[in-house]
């Protein structure tokens, strides 16, 4: 089975931007939480002395449309080299 490229992209995309908003909207209502929970994540890091940078509109845009271009940019990489792989 071939994939379709660009639609693993999107959903790629789509998937990941829903996934940042949910992340973004716990961060913004439990923020100790939410960073003793992306601590646990950081392996030796203690991610509590990078604290300090306030969330903003503009910052939670900037990072949904880096989010959904990365994941898109995943999506499109990982369909083309399946496919190359795929010679049914």
């Amino acid at each position: 089975m071939r994939f379709n490229i660009n639609g693993i992209g999107l959903a790629s995309g789509i998937t990941f931007s829903i996934i940042y908003v949910v992340c973004a909207v716990i961060s913004a209502a439990f923020p100790n939480g939410a960073l003793k929970f992306f601590n646990l994540f950081a392996h030796s890091v203690d991610l509590t002395k990078l604290t300090g940078k306030s969330f903003t509109f503009g910052s939670f845009i900037a990072g949904l449309i880096l989010t959904f271009i990365a994941a898109y940019l995943a999506g499109v990489i990982f369909a083309y080299v399946y496919n190359l792989f795929d010679k049914r």
